[in-house]
């Protein structure tokens, strides 16, 4: 579910009064013609006064006052009434769980964040990290830390997810204190204000974000046995204090100057001297030496943040790459509905086009995306352009093959051309007839970050070329299983939250796949998602 927008609108006075005068009420007349005389003369009749006595005064005083503390009493009471059920007003919505809608009952508190002290030994010492950024960033961040963690024979204390609105990169003071002020700690109350009321001040972007636990989403069961590690719900400084009992004196604390300062190597001769991108190299085995119970790092972000050469080093931060894969039971009962409803046989195309960089290069993201998947990936040659210029005309999109390629999954396409295209879902436009064009009637799954993908200019070349375009917004019915589904930790529903893990999963379990160059999402999804599910080894970038 989309996270609720807060508004507080206030009355706006006239700007311009006016003054009326009821009929009848006041009466303009005319002054007489005719000539006063001396002898008229106006007789006022002398009003009879009585004043009140003191018996009757004290007794008006003691009504008043009984009467104004009843309306006191009363507001205070209604005052209390209102302050104290506003909150509850929503608490009725989320648990009920709709038999027609929702094919499970989910348990709110499962998502419950642990914030319990984990059991630890007195002599353990410990790594972290500052996490920041997209969920992505933060994927690579923890796979560079629980490979550095282990190389260095610490137990790393795990960060949870963010999701929704990111933290962006900072210095290590400033993203130090940004992480502590993300902490929701007693503003569950938040997640119960009403839409258009007032907010208080300590409720202002709570909608935003919400956090999760890493074994949530991933097994981190089956690493148990090779790395050590904590999960940590609390982000603040009181936290290492309090559950590992650490002081400032048993810190060391690498802080960085910027997001490349630092990479980290195996092998001592490659630690001197800068990298292409990063000014400094720390040795490992040089930081295994230090004594301080807590190692605290700043960004480990970055697929070559670790530069390892020897082999079974390699092959640890390999492991935990594969273990990143989604897992969540939910999450891939609905993946597999949506993939059995596209055929099984479905191409796909990642295209993150909604912010920053992939914003301003969109358009030509998207026609080198498309010529990748039609030329590159379903084998359409120079003869059938002819066919696709004819087809695609109103669009205004050059269909000659793009001299550059976006990524995509270099494997074998296969689709049965005289099989109907889906069974089960009724396609936007009538399949291509025409010989050459029948390899575009392929179901394809259209993944990307804009908010309405079927009116975007740029992705009007999909629509029109590919009949049986979907997108996730096209199967609400396998959906409505994340309708209900509440973090139990802040009281927000996680569905809009969870949506762009079930655009990676169904890609994920495509034929074939292209996505979006530079992006971390992108790959994410083709080199370890897709080869994961298809039963492939991951793809290694960074050494």
């Amino acid at each position: 579910m989309l996270a609720h927008k807060i508004t507080a609108r206030a009355r706006e006075a006239s700007a311009s009064p006016s003054v009326s005068l009821e009929k009848g009420r006041y009466r303009m007349r005319a002054p007489s013609n005719r000539p006063a005389t001396i002898n008229e003369t106006i007789h006022t009749r002398p009003r009879s006064m009585s004043r009140p006595s003191s018996t009757q005064n004290s007794f008006y005083v003691v009504t008043l006052l009984l009467l104004l503390a009843s309306a006191c009493l009363a507001c205070f009471g209604f005052a209390y009434y209102l302050f104290t059920t506003r909150w509850a007003s929503r608490l009725s919505v989320y648990p009920q769980i709709l038999a027609d809608n929702v094919s499970q009952v989910i348990d709110v508190e499962a998502l419950q964040l642990d914030h319990e002290c984990p059991t630890i030994s007195p002599r353990e010492k410990f790594l972290v990290y500052h996490t920041h950024s997209g969920f992505h960033n933060q994927r690579i961040s923890l796979e560079n830390a629980l490979t550095l963690s282990h190389l260095l024979n610490r137990t790393l204390i795990i960060p949870p997810v963010r999701l929704g609105k990111p933290i962006r990169y900072c210095n290590y003071d400033a993203l130090h204190s940004h992480l502590a002020l993300s902490d929701k700690s007693g503003l569950k109350h938040c997640s119960r204000i009403l839409p258009d009321s007032f907010v208080p001040p300590e409720c202002s972007g709570y909608y935003d974000y919400t956090h999760i636990s890493w074994d949530w989403l991933v097994n981190l069961t089956e690493m148990e046995s090779q790395f050590r590690f904590v999960l940590r719900q609390d982000p603040t400084d009181e936290w290492l204090h309090r559950c590992l009992g650490i002081s400032d004196s048993q810190v060391l604390s690498i802080q960085e100057s910027n997001r490349y300062h630092y990479r980290f190597l195996d092998m001592v001769a490659s630690a001197t001297g800068p990298s292409d991108k990063y000014s400094k190299g720390l040795s490992i085995s040089h930081l295994s030496a230090s004594r301080e119970v807590l190692l605290q790092f700043g960004t480990l972000f970055g697929t070559t943040r670790l530069h390892l050469v020897e082999p079974k080093n390699a092959e640890l931060r390999r492991m935990t790459r594969e273990s990143m894969v989604f897992t969540n039971p939910l999450l891939l009962r609905v993946t597999d509905s949506i993939s059995k409803l596209l055929g099984g046989s479905y191409v796909g195309a990642h295209i993150r086009m909604g912010d920053g960089v992939f914003l301003r290069s969109g358009e030509d993201n998207a026609r080198v995306i498309w010529s990748t998947l039609v030329y590159r990936v379903l084998g359409l040659g120079q003869n059938d352009t002819m066919s696709l210029k004819t087809l695609l005309s109103d669009v205004g999109v050059p269909l000659e093959p793009k001299l550059t390629s976006a990524p995509f999954t270099d494997h074998p396409f296969m689709f049965e051309l005289s099989a109907p295209p889906i069974p089960f879902l009724s396609c936007r436009k009538k399949p291509h007839s025409h010989p050459s064009l029948q390899l575009l009637n392929v179901p394809l799954f259209l993944a990307t970050d804009t908010r309405d993908p079927h009116t975007h200019p740029s992705l009007a070349i999909f629509f029109h070329a590919f009949p049986c375009t979907f997108t996730l917004a096209d199967f609400s019915k396998e959906l409505s299983a994340l309708e209900h589904l509440v973090n139990g930790d802040d009281g927000l529903n996680l569905k809009s939250f969870l949506l762009p893990f079930l655009d990676a999963m169904v890609i994920g379990k495509a034929s074939n796949v292209v996505g979006t160059g530079g992006s971390t999402f992108s790959a994410f999804i083709l080199d370890v998602l897709w080869r994961r599910y298809h039963g492939l080894g991951i793809k290694e970038r960074g050494v």
